[in-house]
């Protein structure tokens, strides 16, 4: 199976501070990833920092989301990750049955 792993791509990450340079030039790369990972019938994942109390990332915060384009589908995966849960080592690591080289690309906001 082929996947493609987005990850910590959430509107506290993308807007700051400190913001991600051009994110609107990121957010055209990972959607054009997306769709090519679509079509090519590769499992999306999504990771969604859950950051602590007054992080960016907290959970509930205006910046936990992820950015509200990426529109994940009800077949993609979105797990969770902070400081004590790694994103793959949640409930749902027995969906992602992925190599390292069967990952046709890797997404990172950049923060």
């Amino acid at each position: 199976m082929n996947a493609l792993i987005i990850i910590d791509v959430q509107i506290g990450i993308l807007t700051g501070p400190p913001a991600v340079h051009d994110v609107p030039g990121l957010l055209g790369h990972i959607h054009a990833l997306i769709e090519r990972a679509r079509h090519a019938g590769a499992l999306v994942v999504y990771v969604q920092h859950d950051g602590p109390p007054a992080h960016r990332t907290a959970i509930g915060s205006p910046g936990w989301p992820l950015d509200p384009s990426l529109k994940p589908r009800p077949e993609e995966l979105v797990v969770h990750n902070n400081a004590t849960l790694n994103g793959f080592g949640g409930a749902k690591t027995h969906d992602l049955r992925v190599r390292p080289s069967e990952l046709i690309s890797f997404a990172h906001s950049g923060a």
